[in-house]
């Protein structure tokens, strides 16, 4: 049975940031994503954090298992034209924070599940 997850405090996922970027940002440079917004419940949640005027991170909130972030980053190095690089990860209490390059999209379980 999947676990939804309730809107979240930007507060909340600011302090599972790095504590590099968690020192030189504040919550409210976090915007949660349209895609996750909308809901009141959800798999997973989205957000944006602007680092500068150019750069960006996309930032996962949900139940990620432990390995997410290596897999990511063999991914990434076999496929980096077809990939995010993979930044960090934090397990809070409750779920677990993925932040990689920014992009703008649909996550892709979501987007399967529309097929």
């Amino acid at each position: 049975m999947e676990s939804f997850i309730a809107k979240v405090p930007t507060e909340e996922i600011h302090f599972l940031l790095p504590e590099n970027i968690r020192l030189s940002t504040k919550p409210s440079e976090i915007i949660e994503l349209p895609i996750s917004s909308e809901k009141k419940l959800a798999r997973k949640r989205f957000y944006r954090l602007m680092l500068d005027q150019n750069r960006s991170i996309h930032l996962s909130y949900g139940k990620f298992s432990k390995n997410i972030y290596q897999k990511a980053l063999s991914f990434n190095k076999a496929f980096p034209q077809l990939s995010c690089t993979p930044l960090f990860i934090n397990e809070g209490k409750n779920a677990t924070l993925f932040g990689q390059e920014y992009f703008d999209g649909r996550p892709i379980d979501e987007s399967f599940d529309d097929e």
